[in-house]
C-alpha cells in the first residue's frame, strides 16, 4: 500500500482552525491560505521524497452539536506541491479535494476522510501523475484498488530517480 504524509500535513492545517470551543450550534465558516508546508513522503517511490505545499487555500466548515461541542470539520482545499529527490523537483499542478474529520464528544477525533484528486503532476514526458480516490489515515493513508488509484507513478517515480 502506498502512503501520503501530506494528509497529516492537511489534518495538522485543519486542526488549527477549531482551537477554540464555540457556544453556538449554528456552523462555522472560514477561509484560509498556507504555504510552504514540508512533509515527508514514504512508500510512494522506492525512495524517500520531500513534498512542499507551495500554495494552497482551505474553505473550513465547523460543525457543532446542541452544547457547542465540534462534531465535524469538513474541508474543502485547492493546493499545489512539489516533490524533490535526489537532485530533482517536480511541481505539481493546482488539484481540489474534500476532508471530513469526525470528533467524538470529548472532543477526540475519531475518523477523517479525505477524497478526491489527492495529487496532479505534469511530468517531464508529458503524461500526468495523478492519485486520486479516498485516503482514511486510519487505516494507514492508502489509496487502494477498492478506494482509488495511481495513474504514471512508474514515471512520476522514475523522474525523481537517481
Amino acid at each position: 500500500m502506498r502512503r501520503f504524509a501530506f494528509v497529516v500535513t492537511l489534518v495538522v492545517l485543519g486542526c488549527a482552525g477549531f482551537i477554540a470551543t464555540a457556544s453556538a450550534t449554528p456552523p462555522e465558516k472560514t477561509h484560509s491560505s498556507y504555504a510552504g508546508v514540508t512533509f515527508p513522503v514514504d512508500g510512494l517511490c522506492p525512495f524517500v521524497l520531500t513534498g512542499m505545499i507551495l500554495v494552497g487555500e482551505l474553505d473550513q466548515t465547523t460543525y457543532f452539536d446542541g452544547a457547542g461541542r465540534i462534531t465535524m470539520i469538513h474541508q474543502h482545499f485547492q493546493q499545489q506541491d512539489a516533490f524533490s529527490a535526489n537532485g530533482h523537483t517536480l511541481v505539481g499542478d493546482l488539484y481540489t479535494a474534500n476532508a471530513d474529520l469526525y470528533f467524538d464528544s470529548s472532543g477526540n477525533v475519531t475518523n477523517i476522510v479525505a477524497q478526491g484528486v489527492l495529487e496532479k503532476v505534469t511530468l517531464p514526458d508529458g503524461k500526468v501523475f495523478i492519485g486520486a480516490g479516498r485516503v482514511n489515515p486510519f487505516t494507514g493513508f492508502a489509496l487502494s484498488p477498492d478506494h482509488g488509484a495511481f495513474q504514471n507513478l512508474d514515471a512520476f517515480c522514475a523522474a525523481l530517480a537517481p
